[in-house]
C-alpha cells in the first residue's frame, strides 16, 4: 500500500492570498465608518494651496520677518474673548491688517465657526463667543497686509465647568 505524500505549499499560498483579500475588504468596510475632514490650515481649498504652495510659504516667511503675532490668552472659563497682538518688528509706523478667522475643533469640522474680527491699535479682536463644548479648540487665522500673508494656528482651552 502506497501512501501519497501531499505537498502543503500550494495550500499555504492559496490560504495567504485569501487572507490578504479578506483583510483588504475588512479595511475598506471599517474605513467607511470614519469621515475624512479637510485640512484647513491655510483657510483655502486644497487645489489653491497645491497650486500656490511655494508662493504661500515665501509670503509666510516675509510676513514673519515683518510682524510678530501672539495670542494674548488661551484659557477661558466664561465667554471666549480672543485677541491677537500684532506688532511690526522694525518700525513703529501705523499699519493695517486684514484677517480671516476660523475657530474649530481638532479632528472635526462639525463645530467650525467663522466669527467677525476687527483690527485696531495693533490688536485683532475677535467677537466674543460662547462655545458648545469644553476642551481644546483651535484658532486659525490668515493675516494680510498690502504685500504679504501669514497663516497662524493657535490652541486654546475652554472650561465652563466650575470645579
Amino acid at each position: 500500500m502506497g501512501s501519497k505524500k501531499r505537498e502543503l505549499g500550494p495550500y499555504y499560498i492559496v490560504g495567504s492570498i485569501v487572507l490578504i483579500v479578506v483583510s483588504c475588504i475588512a479595511t475598506v468596510i471599517f474605513s467607511l465608518d470614519y469621515p475624512v475632514y479637510m485640512d484647513d490650515a491655510y483657510l483655502k481649498p486644497h487645489s489653491v494651496v497645491d497650486k500656490n504652495y511655494n508662493e504661500i510659504q515665501i509670503s509666510q516667511a516675509k510676513f514673519n520677518e515683518k510682524y510678530s503675532v501672539i495670542l494674548e490668552n488661551n484659557h477661558f472659563s466664561n465667554d471666549v474673548n480672543l485677541s491677537i497682538s500684532i506688532t511690526q518688528k522694525e518700525t513703529n509706523q501705523p499699519f493695517d491688517i486684514k484677517s480671516k478667522v476660523l475657530i474649530t475643533r481638532s479632528f472635526t469640522n462639525k463645530f467650525d465657526i467663522k466669527p467677525k474680527s476687527k483690527f485696531e491699535n495693533g490688536v485683532l479682536k475677535i467677537e466674543p463667543l460662547k462655545l458648545d463644548q469644553d476642551g481644546k479648540w483651535q484658532l486659525k487665522v490668515e493675516l494680510s497686509d498690502d504685500e504679504y500673508s501669514g497663516f497662524f494656528g493657535f490652541d486654546f482651552f475652554v472650561n465652563y465647568k466650575n470645579d
